[in-house]
């Protein structure tokens, strides 16, 4: 086997300690470390210099480690002593290290298969996730550790994303590689490509269940932007792992990355994942590549690529041949373009390959999952041949609910048996349920099982089904009719032995109150009517594009208007600065006019800049005309207080003391506000100022007043995180000081009320009656990306010792009709 140039290795030598002076031969020897070498299950890195000096390598039994660090394990564990020397002037120093090599590894059939994945791009889905298959089945899936992560990171940018994993030839031991990226922590996109992270996450085991240590290791060159979906596979040739993964680079004059660049495709050769060959361009196309992955047939390697720049044809994953894994472009052959677009899929990345196993019920094919990062996530395409591909959707499969760029392996029976039992004690996850598009809530770590009903059902007589492990029996048993309108204990024994309890209940759903998804609902009232504006939900990347207006006179029954009122879509809109990115609604009614404020994507001030913008009516429910400017620009020099994230989330607020009229907004710190112009579509000059006291302020301010208090709710973490919350401060003036008094209103995973945030409050006129509307992830659809939410509504209770808010509890329920009976007049919330 052709050894790996050990001269071209960068990396761990581990000479510690000895700061920059002149290292003598035989301390540079004695602080040599050879990684595993006490647990030999594959090649050696045998570094062929240090500090200077070239070394020579030696083997005691070369059969089983040869000079160059090759490994051929034998029938039994065997120890081999490696001599390490330096030559200097004729004078020879040595050193001996002894080599731990285990037997040849015995490894069983492929029966199951195994999947790691992110779930999106919040704090808590850029996490490592694992699902397992159930049985033989490459189709059909179930989540592990109760459908929460396996694997965060403690290291660069926190964040984890695109895992993979491979398993070593020798079958034995497993790595997972990962990005360094942390979308859910605020950094852009476009930061991402330019200033990302340099370095791979990196975790190794030997039976998927048990991991080292984390390791964070720089594999990019210093004129690289970033390092995405690293993926890696055995290079026989020189006996090492290709690790490959997706980088644009720039120019050596050009240190802050402000030039154009693309996409290239680059690898590194490793033996042990910690110390990595230079870095080497693997696919230079003269237009962006991201995301390959491979799978070799006999004596041939297929590749699968994203097209990121269209040159085959359209954005989309292409296929390539060759019989020579780190080939150059040259010596690829495109077999396939478009293949997601053929299969009927829509825009798709991050794909995976695997062979399935002899066995699979599903029979002899070859998948590729990809990865449709605008709408499901992970979908499967099955062929039966990728010398002569084929690639079709199946008829039916089950994934985890929401998986995003990950790895499909096959495992063994025994390694599927101990993955699934150790991430098994956490049996959180969601079932069917027989209540109409609700799902039931199975919450183990308060032995409950939460039943959401549709308005009328008879929860005194429903009929739970479920099943019980082989010779576990439960009473009441399965299929037998309950009362579920009070808690119900069903016992779990065997051999006559209670095992478990669990508590049974149902609730009947009222909620979402707006059906569909909404996010950002701005609640108000003008006379005898409830409206909400909100942000029109679902799209990848929040790109809608439309405003409609909702209106209620019970809090129960809403209308959506027939058309939006508002298009931000350029020259084909009605808001002629802003092309999409219609977000987050704000509204004011003042002396019979009322005033829409909203955030768009202003083109001019740059891709992805928002601005805040402002359009006018003579009734509430529109017709709406846009100014033609944005009332905020968000840009440095043109405001007077720029906010760190965006200039998003605008809320008017009346003082009722005063009669003057403010405006909040915000996305990262600090908070802003400023006091309106009589015209409410300018803000008054040396009036903005940044709004202290916001304890973890991230977005969405919301500002009322009662009874001598001020009142300021806002959201704290990132809408795609399932903390993402409600935060609340109090003050004496709508200028502050504010004081904060915790978190208003939070998650309930009892009830699989996730990403409760983005509020705004109203009161009933006439009443001392308050309401919440704030949007959650939709429980209909699967969690992910931010951007599946739903509005609903729940009751705002006040103590009445301090006039302060009391925490909200969420529901399903919602709340019960409320019409408004006097003194509605005109009023924003």
């Amino acid at each position: 086997m052709p050894s790996l140039p050990l001269s071209t290795f960068i990396g761990l030598l581990a000479l510690a300690g000895r700061g920059f002076a002149a290292a003598l031969p035989q301390e540079v020897l004695d602080t040599l470390i050879v990684t595993n070498i006490d647990d030999v299950r594959g090649n050696l890195h045998l570094p062929s210099s240090a500090d200077g000096f070239n070394l020579t390598w030696s083997s005691s039994d070369e059969k089983v480690i040869a000079p160059d660090g090759i490994v051929s394990r034998q029938d039994a564990d065997a120890d081999v002593v490696l001599t390490v020397s330096i030559d200097k002037c004729g004078e020879v120093y040595e050193r001996e290290l002894t080599a731990s090599v285990r037997r040849k590894a015995q490894l069983d059939a492929l029966e199951a298969y195994a999947f790691s994945y992110f779930t999106g791009s919040s704090l808590e889905g850029e996490n490592i996730y694992f699902a397992a298959s159930r049985g033989n089945n490459a189709l059909d899936w179930q989540e592990l550790n109760g459908g929460q992560p396996v694997l965060r990171s403690s290291q660069g940018t926190r964040g984890l994303r695109d895992p993979f994993i491979i398993r070593s030839p020798e079958g034995d031991t497993f790595y997972m590689i990962a990005t360094d990226l942390s979308i859910g922590s605020g950094t852009s996109w476009g930061d991402a490509v330019r200033r990302g992270s340099l370095y791979l996450e990196v975790w190794e085991s030997h039976d998927l269940v048990n991991w080292s240590e984390q390791r964070h290791i720089k594999v990019s060159p210093d004129n690289a932007g970033n390092t995405w979906a690293p993926e890696a596979f055995w290079d026989s040739a020189s006996g090492s792992y290709a690790v490959f993964w997706a980088s644009s680079l720039y120019a050596d004059d050009d240190p802050n990355h402000d030039g154009a660049s693309y996409h290239r495709m680059m690898y590194a050769l490793t033996r042990d994942f910690v110390t990595f060959g230079e870095p080497q361009v693997w696919q230079d196309a003269g237009d962006a590549r991201i995301d390959s992955t491979v799978i070799k047939v006999d004596d041939t390697y297929y590749r699968f690529t994203k097209d990121e720049g269209s040159a085959t044809g359209c954005t989309d994953i292409i296929q390539e041949r060759s019989t020579t894994l780190l080939a150059t472009l040259e010596d690829w052959t495109i077999q396939a373009s478009c293949i997601a677009k053929e299969a009927g899929l829509k825009a798709v990345e991050g794909p995976t390959a695997f062979k399935s196993n002899p066995g699979d019920v599903n029979g002899e094919k070859y998948y590729l999952f990809v990865d449709e990062y605008v709408d499901r996530g992970f979908i499967p395409l099955a062929t039966e041949d990728p010398g002569n591909p084929d690639w079709r959707v199946p008829s039916s499969y089950n994934l985890p609910r929401s998986p995003r760029h990950g790895t499909v392996i096959p495992v063994t029976k025994a390694e599927h048996e101990a993955l699934v039992s150790s991430l098994s004690t956490r049996k959180k996850g969601r079932r069917s349920a027989a209540a109409k598009r609700q799902t039931t809530e199975v919450v183990s770590e308060v032995s409950l099982v939460v039943f959401p009903t549709v308005p009328g059902t008879d929860i005194a007589t429903l009929t739970p089904v479920f099943t019980t492990a082989e010779g576990v029996t439960a009473s009441p048993a399965s299929g037998e009719t309950v009362d579920l309108s009070k808690d119900v204990t069903y016992t779990f024994s065997r051999d006559g032995v209670v095992v478990e309890e669990w508590t049974f209940l149902a609730e009947e759903m009222n909620s979402p109150v707006l059906p569909g998804l909404w996010a950002d609902p701005n609640i108000a009232v003008v006379n005898d009517t409830y409206y909400i504006f909100a942000t029109t939900d679902g799209f990848e990347g929040w790109g809608g594009k439309e405003f409609y207006v909702w209106k209620s006179k019970d809090l129960v029954e809403w209308e959506r208007g027939a058309e939006p009122f508002l298009v931000l879509d350029g020259e084909n809109g009605n808001v002629p600065w802003a092309t999409g990115n219609a977000w987050a609604p704000g509204f004011a009614a003042r002396n019979g006019r009322y005033y829409f404020y909203f955030s768009g994507e202003n083109l001019a001030a740059g891709p992805g800049h928002k601005s805040t913008g402002v359009a006018v009516a003579d009734h509430p429910e529109g017709p709406y005309t846009a100014l033609p400017e944005p009332m905020i620009a968000g840009i440095r020099g043109v405001d007077e207080v720029v906010t760190g994230g965006g200039t998003i989330d605008f809320a008017a607020f009346e003082d009722p003391q005063t009669g003057k009229w403010y405006g909040y907004w915000g996305n990262g710190e600090p908070c802003v506000m400023a006091e309106f112009e009589d015209d409410m579509v300018s803000l008054k000059a040396g009036t903005f100022r940044a709004v202290e006291g916001l304890t973890d302020f991230r977005e969405a301010p919301f500002v009322v007043y009662r009874e001598g208090i001020y009142h300021m709710t806002y959201s704290i973490d990132d809408t795609r995180s399932v903390d993402y919350r409600v935060g609340y401060a109090t003050a004496d003036s709508p200028l502050g000081p504010w004081t904060y008094r915790g978190v208003l209103l939070r998650k309930d995973e009892r009830r699989g009320i996730l990403g409760t945030g983005h509020n705004s409050v109203v009161n009933v006129p006439g009443t001392d009656e308050w309401y919440i509307a704030y949007h959650r992830f939709s429980t209909v659809l699967p969690p992910g990306g931010g951007f599946r939410r739903e509005t609903t509504i729940d009751r705002l209770e006040i103590d009445a010792e301090t006039g302060l808010f009391l925490p909200v509890t969420p529901t399903l329920e919602s709340v019960g009709p409320h019409p408004i009976v006097c003194c509605g007049g005109e009023r924003r919330a």
